[in-house]
């Protein structure tokens, strides 16, 4: 059991550090065709707000605001600065990748006795 369960935490890790919010370029076509779990609304007083379920409209932008609750929130396109969704991010992949090794001679070094 605990064998397995070492292995499963760094990829739980590694899963989180490989994604970032990135501006979509095309929300029409982004929320039609790809049905994504949840939007990042950012407004223009740079307030933000995550959309599950989010629709994009001729004028506004529909969704959830928490998961499950059915709270319907809709901010119309002009307060709009960007809508953002996650996607893999290879910078923030490559930096944990380089991390790892790095932390654990760190960690063997504060472990070593001195001497």
């Amino acid at each position: 059991m605990w064998f397995g369960l070492g292995r499963l935490i760094p990829a739980i890790v590694l899963l989180a550090a490989c994604t970032s919010w990135q501006p979509v370029t095309q929300p029409e076509r982004l929320v039609a065709a790809e049905e994504p779990v949840r939007v990042r609304v950012v407004r223009l007083d740079a307030t933000r707000h995550t959309l599950y379920s989010a629709r994009v409209t001729a004028d506004s932008v529909v969704g959830f605001l928490n998961i499950g609750h059915g709270v319907i929130a809709s901010f119309s396109r002009d307060s709009v600065a960007r809508l953002e969704q996650r996607r893999f991010s290879a910078t923030r992949t490559v930096a944990l990748v380089a991390m790892i090794p790095v932390a654990a001679l760190l960690g063997l070094a504060l472990m070593w006795p001195a001497s």
